[in-house]
């Protein structure tokens, strides 16, 4: 029997009611990603605009975890046509912020291609923005004319990075770009783009819908190093496979994985070292699940449908998670930071950036 997926869990009904959660920006249009670091947030926004103030172009801004009295700085200002797909900050002496780019495909040949996959700004700003774009690859059945280097999603492990890339029919890639701009290296072949990926000190997860040899949704896998092109026909080895649908919001800490059925209402784990295609149910009930992350002890995710942001311990909660925030408008991406919860309120003219005590 299929769980309702518009409602939470029945006993967060019964939860003491969670703080008011504070909006450190208001007034966004169409923010889409978020990271925080010990002193910041920052909030990649599509076709920006706040404060009343109108540009064509993207935007990536950055307001103080305390506020600021919502009039941001401009981490990367408008001029430069991209389309953001994911947002993270590199870890290292000098922290890089990253984001992929969807909205940038340079022609290639038959043979190879030049990839741009997104841009890197020191957290402090940048008059111009570095991009991701040394190196070529082979593009397997990509024909002459096709494109490549529209990111559909991105993650980061240390200071590589790891994108999808649209390189035409047959020729979609998962590929790494050590930081800032090192040489573009295949990870493993993809059988469609990505709406979901992470990476921790081993592993590269990745959604599909698709799985080349079951046909069904799964998330596959692949070492940091890339896969062999005999694993599972070049497309990554079957990490879970068999799924209902297509698994969004992927996490993970090194020890276990967790995701998302947005369709099913439901958050789910599987260990790193497999689990035998049978995950672990965390949460069910859930309200259009979204986003997910983690910290030492708990995994949190939004709720788009039902307004929420929710928590459940790692171990599990008995089905029970705990309510957050609540009546909340289209919550989507979600950060964290050692004592409190960051996310993102939908709305193409009117989003904002709220936090949360944990």
């Amino acid at each position: 029997m299929a769980v309702d997926a518009t409602f939470a869990s029945p006993d967060a009904c019964c939860q003491s009611q969670p703080p008011d959660p504070v909006a450190l920006l208001s007034g966004l249009a169409s923010p889409q990603y978020l990271a925080v670091d010990s002193t910041n947030v920052y909030v990649a926004l599509y076709g920006a605009s706040y404060t009343d103030v109108e540009h064509t172009n993207s935007e990536v801004i950055r307001c103080n975890k305390n506020g600021c009295g919502n009039m941001p700085a401009i981490i990367q200002p408008p001029g430069i046509d991209f389309t953001p797909s994911g947002l993270a900050i590199s870890t290292g002496t000098s922290p890089l912020l990253v984001w992929g780019n969807s909205n940038y495909a340079p022609i290639v040949n038959v043979t190879a291609s030049s990839f741009t996959f997104g841009f890197d700004c020191l957290t402090s700003g940048c008059t111009s923005p570095g991009e991701l774009m040394n190196g070529t690859l082979p593009v397997s059945g990509s024909g002459n004319g096709a494109s490549c280097g529209n990111t559909s999603s991105f993650a980061l492990s240390g200071s590589v990075a790891f994108l999808t890339s649209d390189c035409g029919p047959g020729g979609s890639l998962l590929v790494a770009v050590p930081l800032p701009r090192g040489t573009v290296t295949q990870i493993a072949r993809l059988e469609s783009l990505s709406g979901s990926i992470a990476a921790d000190a081993k592993n590269v997860y990745w959604a599909t819908p698709d799985d080349p040899a079951t046909k069904k949704p799964a998330i596959e896998v692949c070492p940091l190093a890339g896969c062999a092109s005999s694993v599972n026909y070049g497309y990554g080895a079957q990490f879970v496979t068999g799924l209902a649908n297509t698994p969004g919001g992927i996490s993970t800490d090194g020890v276990n994985v967790y995701w998302v059925d947005s369709i099913a209402g439901q958050v789910l784990t599987c260990p790193a070292t497999g689990c035998a295609n049978q995950p672990t149910v965390l949460a069910g009930g859930q309200g259009s699940p979204g986003s997910t992350a983690l910290d030492s002890a708990n995994v949190y995710w939004t709720n788009f449908k039902s307004g929420q942001v929710m928590r459940c311990a790692l171990a599990g909660c008995n089905g029970k998670p705990e309510v957050l925030a609540q009546n909340q408008s289209g919550p989507s991406a979600l950060a964290l930071d050692a004592s409190s919860v960051f996310w993102i309120n939908g709305g193409a003219a009117n989003g904002s950036v709220m936090r949360v005590p944990k």
